[in-house]
């Protein structure tokens, strides 16, 4: 649909392109305009996170701006930072609005890579600490780094009966200490 209004040409083995980028933007558009078409045929309305169809439809729209060529490094830093400040304004919504991740990832993960309770682990990007709240409970010492003042608070209040410290900082700013961690994670 994009691709023929936006002048990309399609051949018998699919869209034609002039780089590997292009490839990758085309690729993209093409699960999410399934995943859009499933959402507006109420498959995925029907589910109680209509958060992802609203994440969805926000990434079609850079996906396609991305192949018009219209996102340059300045505008996607621009977005970045008022899609950063929209979470912090919001810090409490976010925590009562994002679901909580499964305890068997949780499982998996911890079997998956031998970790024992008392590793020190380092998590980039912990918002209000829905990830970080169930490997505290599995006895983990974890270092959250969370560049929004608001959104560090609250995980500083939801995580205060561990052993957790927040540090309210951006990963590139953040000068690590001498003794490493078991574990970096970032969850989405």
């Amino acid at each position: 649909m994009f691709r023929a209004r936006h002048g990309m040409r399609t051949g018998p083995n699919g869209p034609k392109h002039t780089n590997r980028w292009q490839r990758h933007w085309c690729n993209r558009l093409t699960e999410l305009e399934t995943e859009l078409a499933d959402a507006d045929s109420g498959e995925i309305a029907s589910r109680p996170d209509t958060t992802r169809i609203t994440w969805t439809r926000h990434r079609y729209v850079r996906a396609r701006r991305a192949l018009r060529g219209q996102n340059g490094s300045v505008a996607a830093d621009a977005d970045r930072e008022r899609l950063a400040a929209t979470f912090d304004r919001a810090a409490e919504l976010y925590h009562r609005a994002r679901p909580e991740y499964p305890d068997e990832l949780y499982d998996e993960l911890v079997a998956g890579t031998d970790l024992t309770p008392g590793a020190h682990l380092l998590e980039v990007g912990s918002a209000t600490g829905k990830a970080t709240l169930p490997l505290a409970r599995r006895g983990f010492r974890i270092t959250c780094l969370e560049p929004g003042a608001r959104l560090a608070a609250a995980a500083r209040r939801n995580l205060q009966a561990f052993d957790v410290d927040v540090v309210q900082t951006r990963f590139e700013e953040w000068v690590p200490p001498s003794d490493p961690y078991a574990m970096v994670f970032a969850a989405t």
